[in-house]
């Protein structure tokens, strides 16, 4: 799904200056024309079609782990072969260079994070967290030191995010989480399954704020912890076997609040979960041969809500759409014939 909307991205911005204002709200503008789909939807799943940007096109590395849009109107890619710039024309590719310290410190890049004053961080894979200058020629690089508990845990950085009180998070991979404070030091909250109170696991994959204010931490393997900023303590959320309400999983890939508070988590190997405040517990959406309206695959990659408040999963078998309506998914493929299919 990510890069058919970036090929869109493409040309739209052909016919607008490469940058100022206009182009900040312009994939907002093209994700809500793309995505304003009518009452129909309720009875036929709605034609969408898709444009693709692939390596012939300038792209470095096909694998995509994340995009984000800067206040110029700039997408950024990070792939597992540098870091893409995209300006509706060409790509612009960072890659990292041992002799220069300020380049980006891995070509493996991972996580992507625009935030509230602009700035863009990238979390990579070995090389730590890098932040952009204002000038966009060089990285500030924020690198794992393990004499030295006031730097980043791990340099596999998984995930980042801004939450409401314009609070950076970095979720790595074996490090656990991790808040940046504003003189540059770091904050590790301390992980273990066998402690009620602490982070379930140092493997964190995916961070959300729900209405309360409350983050939501994803882990492979310890389910997902809920964190109080009012106790500075965690609350996590497992797999039993016993209690169909419970987490379908432990290996939790992602996690998505939605515009009316909902909480949706998205599991390896065992389908889409709703949390229910009132009993909090879950609800479960599984892939179901029987059922054409199922999810086509229990292996959940990524959610995103677009500018209808329409939830799309995208999974190892395809991109969804959930109709609210209907509590079913409409579901978009591949088609080999059809140069405009996902």
């Amino acid at each position: 799904m990510t890069l058919s909307l970036v090929a869109r991205v493409r040309v739209r911005m052909q016919r607008r200056p490469r940058k100022g204002p206009t182009g900040r709200a312009l994939l907002s503008l093209i994700l809500c024309s793309a995505f304003s789909l009518g009452s129909a939807a309720a009875q036929s799943r709605p034609t969408i079609p898709f444009q693709r940007i692939t390596m012939d096109d300038g792209l470095s590395q096909a694998a995509v782990h994340a995009i984000a849009q800067d206040r110029d109107g700039f997408i950024w890619l990070a792939t597992q072969e540098g870091l893409n710039r995209y300006d509706g024309y060409r790509f612009e590719v960072h890659v990292h260079d041992p002799e220069d310290h300020s380049s980006i410190p891995s070509d493996n890049t991972y996580s992507l994070l625009v935030d509230g004053h602009g700035s863009l961080w990238v979390g990579t894979n070995g090389g730590g967290l890098a932040r952009l200058t204002e000038d966009g020629e060089r990285f500030e690089v924020f690198s794992h030191d393990p004499d030295d508990p006031s730097t980043i845990s791990s340099d596999r950085v998984w995930v980042l995010f801004e939450d409401r009180s314009s609070r950076l998070w970095v979720g790595t991979d074996g490090g656990g989480l991790n808040r940046l404070e504003a003189d540059g030091r770091f904050v590790r909250y301390p992980y273990g399954a066998s402690e009620p109170k602490l982070l379930s696991s140092g493997n964190v994959r995916a961070i959300a704020q729900d209405t309360q204010g409350d983050l939501w931490i994803a882990t492979d393997g310890g389910g997902v912890s809920r964190w109080d900023p009012s106790t500075d303590g965690f609350r996590t959320f497992r797999n039993d076997p016993t209690d169909a309400g419970s987490l379908s999983e432990d290996r939790v890939r992602t996690v998505f609040v939605d515009s009316i508070g909902r909480v949706w988590i998205g599991t390896y190997n065992a389908g889409l979960n709703l949390y229910l405040p009132e009993s909090e517990s879950f609800r479960r959406f599984r892939y179901d041969e029987n059922d054409s309206r199922s999810l086509a695959s229990d292996r959940i990659q990524v959610m995103f809500e677009d500018h209808g408040g329409r939830l799309w999963v995208g999974t190892e078998n395809g991109l969804h759409l959930w109709d609210p309506q209907l509590e079913s998914f409409w579901k978009y493929h591949n088609d080999p014939a059809n140069p405009f299919s996902l």
